[in-house]
């Protein structure tokens, strides 16, 4: 239940992550 919990979490960090990449290449090239 705790590794579920634990996966689930990964997940989500490695999607915030991710976002905030196309965020910052998004605004390299806006310049």
């Amino acid at each position: 239940m705790f590794y579920q919990h634990q996966l689930s979490l990964d997940c989500a960090h490695k999607l915030f992550y991710f976002g905030f990449i196309i965020s910052v290449l998004l605004d390299l090239s806006a310049h």
